[in-house]
């Protein structure tokens, strides 16, 4: 089910966030570093609602 796959990559990243905030500042919130963490892809031909874009 795409939804619940998107709600927890969802939960991962803003929990990516929350953590390097916490540790590091605000200047540690990098959007690659945030995906290494998460453990998300960047991509968007590999995110679970990527056929929901219109390609460009």
């Amino acid at each position: 089910m795409a939804g619940t796959d998107e709600g927890d990559s969802t939960a991962k990243i803003i929990a990516a966030v929350v953590s390097m905030l916490e540790s590091h500042g605000y200047d540690a919130v990098q959007l690659r570093a945030v995906a290494r963490s998460a453990h998300v892809s960047m991509d968007p031909e590999q995110s679970s609602d990527a056929t929901d874009r219109p390609s460009a």
